[in-house]
C-alpha cells in the first residue's frame, strides 16, 4: 500500500448528524415527511441523489436543485459553528504524513462545504488531494471519485487504502478496487454491509502502525 484516501462526512468529522438534521429540517419545510430515521437510509450519498430518492415517494413542487441548495446551506452553517473532529483524526494524519503516506480526500459532498470542513478543522494543507463527487457524472457508490483522487496522488488505485463510513462508500472504495477500513457509527456497526471492508474499526485512533503494516504499508 503507498497512499490512504479519507472519506470525509462521518470519517474525519462528525458531520452525518447535521445531514439528517438539514434533510429533515429542509424536507419538512416542503411538505415531505423525512424523518432521522429515514435520513439514515441515504447515508454516503450525493445530496442530489438524496432528493431525486425522496422526491420519487413524495412529489414536490420545488426542484432538485433548490433543494439541495437549501440542505447543503444548512449543513454548512451547522459545521462552521458546531462541527468537532472524530476522535483520533488529527494523531491518525500525524501518524501518516510521518511514515510519509501521501492523503487524499475524497468526498460526495460539494466542495464548498468540503472547504468549510477542512478549514473548520485546520486541515487545509493536511491532503495532497481534495476532490468532490459533486459535479461528476455519478456519485458513491460509483468509483469515480476514488479514482480521480488517486490519480490526483500519483498512485495506482489497487495500492490505495480507501477510509471510509458508510456501506455506500465501501462499495464506491472496492469497485475502484481499493483496499477499504470500514469505521462505521456505532448504531450501524452490526450492519451486515460492511462485511466487504478489509479491516473494520471502531475509530480512526485503532489504525496504528501494527494495523498499517497488516495492511501492507511498508512503514
Amino acid at each position: 500500500m503507498k497512499a490512504v484516501i479519507f472519506d470525509m462526512d462521518g470519517v474525519i468529522i462528525d458531520s452525518e448528524p447535521f445531514w439528517q438534521q438539514a434533510e429533515v429540517e429542509v424536507f419538512n419545510r416542503h411538505g415531505i415527511p423525512v424523518t432521522d430515521e429515514m435520513a439514515a437510509t441515504t447515508m454516503g450519498l450525493r445530496i442530489d441523489l438524496v432528493v431525486k430518492h425522496w422526491f420519487e415517494h413524495y412529489p414536490c413542487e420545488a426542484s432538485v436543485e433548490q433543494l439541495s441548495h437549501e440542505i447543503l446551506d444548512r449543513v454548512g452553517e451547522l459545521v462552521a459553528s458546531k462541527g468537532e473532529a472524530l476522535p483520533g483524526l488529527y494523531e491518525t494524519i500525524q501518524r501518516l504524513l510521518k511514515h510519509q503516506i501521501p492523503l487524499g480526500l475524497a468526498t460526495s459532498s460539494a466542495m464548498r462545504l468540503t472547504e468549510i470542513v477542512l478549514s473548520r478543522l485546520g486541515l487545509a494543507e493536511a491532503f495532497a488531494a481534495v476532490l468532490s463527487a459533486e459535479h461528476m457524472a455519478f456519485g458513491k457508490p460509483h468509483p469515480q471519485v476514488y479514482l480521480d483522487c488517486a490519480k490526483a496522488l500519483g498512485v495506482d488505485p489497487h495500492h490505495c487504502t480507501a477510509i471510509e463510513d458508510s456501506v455506500t462508500g465501501l462499495i464506491s472504495a472496492k469497485a475502484a478496487r481499493m483496499q477499504a477500513v470500514a469505521i462505521p457509527a456505532i448504531e450501524f456497526a452490526h450492519d451486515t454491509g460492511y462485511g466487504i471492508a478489509d479491516l473494520k474499526l471502531a475509530e480512526l485512533g485503532e489504525l496504528t502502525d501494527e494495523k498499517l503494516t497488516i495492511l501492507g504499508f511498508h512503514l
